[in-house]
């Protein structure tokens, strides 16, 4: 084999293992950028996902922030409702303040037996006997619980007025309590819906952060498929350069 023939072959086996390891190379390459740019879409469809699932969480913190408004107008409502009848119940209390003491039921046994103290007892009522003796115009015996029942009677208006005054402030003592029952029930709910609002936003601000590490991934991904693809560029850059620089030398030797 003379000397021409041993560098030609000496470089077509260079040539062909250089050829070997490029394909090689190019392929891994490929590989490699097929591999990101399967992680990137996986991760462009995460962080969909989690954007979508922000949205929705948002929507969920916004109506439960919207109910909590809903509860609050209705709790100050009842806190005003209640708030309100007080001026109602002082002017029942000063009613009943101003009223006389009530007299207390009159005990017929403390009247005097005779008629003449009756018949003076009478007279002071407003009530004088047409006559004055053992009868008065009615059994004797009759005249104290008589007399018991005039008292008494004259005390009955005043007695339905205060009777009806308390039992209007005991009424609106009931509906204070009511409202204030009200109030609190619904500042309860309140609290809860923005207990609500509070997890929803929390979720929003998870899914958030999720979908930002999803997008660096993809950002991650993008960048090492646009290396690799730089990588297969550069190595069959080399190869068009040593393909040329070797045809050249065989044309020479030839």
């Amino acid at each position: 084999m003379t000397n021409r023939e041993k560098v030609i072959t000496t470089l077509a086996v260079a040539f062909a293992l250089l050829l070997v390891w490029a394909l090689v190379r190019g392929h891994n390459a490929s590989v490699d950028a097929a591999k990101q740019a399967s992680i990137a879409t996986a991760a462009t469809q995460k962080a969909a996902q989690f954007e979508a699932q922000k949205v929705a969480a948002d929507k969920d913190r916004d109506a439960a922030q919207a109910t909590a408004e809903g509860y609050k107008a209705d709790a100050e409502n009842f806190l005003a409702l209640s708030m309100a009848k007080d001026a109602s119940i002082a002017k029942l209390q000063a009613k009943i303040a101003a009223m006389k003491p009530q007299a207390p039921v009159a005990n017929p046994s403390s009247f005097p037996t005779d008629a003449k103290g009756l018949a003076a007892a009478f007279t002071t009522e407003g009530f004088p006997p047409s006559e004055v003796g053992p009868t008065m115009g009615f059994p004797l015996v009759m005249a104290p619980p008589m007399l018991g029942l005039i008292q008494d009677g004259k005390q009955y208006p005043e007695a339905l007025t205060r009777i009806d005054a308390l039992g209007q402030e005991v009424t609106l003592h009931e509906q204070k309590e009511t409202d204030l029952a009200s109030a609190v029930d619904n500042q309860t709910k309140r609290g809860d819906s923005l207990d609500s609002a509070l997890a929803d936003s929390k979720a929003a601000e998870s899914d958030c952060e999720q979908a930002g590490a999803q997008k660096d991934i993809v950002i991650a991904a993008d960048k090492a498929e646009i290396k690799d693809v730089k990588k297969q560029r550069t190595t069959w850059g080399v190869i068009g350069a040593v393909v040329g620089t070797v045809f050249g030398v065989l044309i020479h030797l030839l």
